[in-house]
């Protein structure tokens, strides 16, 4: 199988939507076309695909839009890690196709909702409710399973709902060490294609005369142990980084002191880094991809475990950050030029890999 033969690429990506992940998708398709000698590359939305799909601010990119695709073995069809899209792929018999893993857990999730009625899975959740009341009423004095910890027991562990089985998949493409490594320990091959933040976040420059004592955090991706950290801390100021826009995101950012992520960390997520550019102290548990020193590699000291016996650790860590904000902000210096050399390692890594026979 050689790539010399490839005609056509086909990038699948959601219409209309503005998110994390659909701009990867088009950071893959532009860096293709423009530094690799396959200039036939176009977008195909889901689940209409016209040129009216193209979120406005993916315009920049300058991309074509496929209206259908093209069932040959000449061709390429790559798509995300959503299990909808996964088969969609399947619609397709001669195609070659890739699946870009920008994250993993977000693929068991899309899973289990898409092979389960609400009925089923109701009854499937009643052990995960038994267990996440028990935490609840201990104030997680043993931890916080949460139910990203839950699918990845029943799928991943349990043979009988075991799903990491992928039909006629040529490349599968990991965004994070924590995708590669379940992969990997699957028996797939994998190939390293990262992704890098929107220049508008390097443009603005953090001002230290600014900032003020404001934690941040992710209100709609946060576990239920952010309520307990917002409990025990009712004299600092946290902000709820939701329904914002890009520019409303910089600006808190640019104030704030610390960005809280209690987050699942389903793959290398891009709040951290952007907030971290922006001039902010990142925190972070010790969930999916931030568990490991490879994807989110900040200082060990800034990881906590969810756990009540931490609540103080934390406390303790926040406030030095205000008091200390400039010393601690430095510790944060190797993790800030590896996301400013983050956009020539992925044109380095999707190059390669187009200009290789794998």
């Amino acid at each position: 199988m050689s790539f010399n033969k490839i005609k056509k690429i086909y990038i699948l990506a959601p219409s209309k939507t503005y998110t994390g992940g659909p701009e990867a998708l088009h950071q893959l398709a532009f860096t293709i076309k423009n530094k690799t000698k396959y200039k036939n590359v176009s977008m195909y939305y889901l689940p209409h695909s016209t040129s009216s799909s193209i979120h406005l601010n993916f315009k920049k990119y300058k991309l074509p839009v496929a209206k259908k695709i093209k069932d040959s073995a000449d061709n390429l069809l790559i798509s995300g890690e959503l299990y909808v899209d996964i088969k969609f792929l399947q619609n397709y018999k001669k195609i070659k196709k890739a699946i870009w893993w920008l994250s993993f857990d977000n693929y068991l999730l899309s899973l289990f909702k898409s092979k389960n009625n609400i009925i089923t899975q109701k009854i499937i959740k009643i052990p995960f409710k038994i267990i996440n009341l028990f935490n609840f009423c201990t104030n997680y004095f043993y931890g916080n399973y949460i139910f990203f910890d839950y699918l990845k027991d029943i799928y991943l562990k349990n043979r009988f709902f075991n799903n990491l089985s992928f039909e006629n998949i040529s490349y599968h493409f990991t965004q994070s060490s924590y995708a590669k490594k379940i992969l990997e320990d699957n028996k797939y091959k994998t190939f390293n294609i990262s992704d890098y933040l929107n220049n508008d976040f390097f443009k603005n420059k953090y001002n230290k005369s600014i900032k003020e004592n404001i934690v941040t955090y992710n209100k709609t991706k946060s576990t239920n142990f952010m309520k307990l950290i917002l409990k025990e801390n009712t004299s600092i100021k946290f902000v709820p980084l939701i329904n914002l826009s890009k520019k409303e995101m910089i600006d808190i950012l640019k104030k704030s002191k610390i960005y809280l992520d209690f987050g699942t960390h389903p793959g290398k997520d891009r709040i951290p880094r952007e907030a971290a550019i922006l001039g902010n102290c990142v925190l972070v548990n010790k969930k999916g991809s931030a568990k490991n020193k490879y994807d989110v590699t900040i200082p060990s000291e800034f990881k906590f475990n969810e756990r009540y016996q931490d609540i103080k650790k934390i406390n303790y860590k926040i406030n030095k950050i205000f008091l200390n904000y400039e010393s601690e902000y430095k510790k944060f210096s190797s993790y800030i030029s590896k996301i400013k050399k983050e956009e020539k390692i992925f044109v380095n890594q999707v190059k390669s890999f187009f200009t290789s026979v794998i």
